[in-house]
């Protein structure tokens, strides 16, 4: 008995090859993007490294340590997190909740950092 073949059904084999492989891709870049995900504990919170991923900062801004820088690097973080809870209310397609998660951290961290700049023990 002779078997008839259509074009199409091989040019499915095809493509669920290249479905496979394009998949493979995306999951190996998605591995990636959570490695690159921005602490939840405020103890593991780096200036340095996890601020510049969550707001746009000057690198000059993030190399002071006076309580000047601390107070704008705070204003900032406060306005993103506002967009970010405006986002989250009107369930905005680019929402994301561990940048929202990750700006709470940073705005501890840095209000932590600025009382103890604020502080000053009394000598006697």
């Amino acid at each position: 008995m002779i078997r008839k073949t259509n074009a199409n059904s091989v040019r499915m084999g095809k493509n669920k090859n290249e479905k496979r492989k394009k998949k493979a891709v995306f999951n190996k870049l998605r591995a990636k993007k959570r490695g690159q995900n921005v602490p939840f504990n405020v103890l593991s919170y780096d200036r340095q490294k996890d601020l510049p991923r969550l707001i746009a900062i000057w690198p000059s801004l993030l190399e002071d340590d006076t309580q000047e820088a601390s107070r704008k690097i705070i204003e900032k973080i406060q306005k993103a997190l506002q967009t970010e809870r405006r986002k989250s209310k009107t369930g905005h397609w680019s929402y994301n909740l561990t940048k929202h998660i990750g700006l709470l951290t940073a705005l501890k961290a840095e209000q932590t950092s600025l009382q103890r700049k604020n502080f000053t023990p009394k000598t006697s």
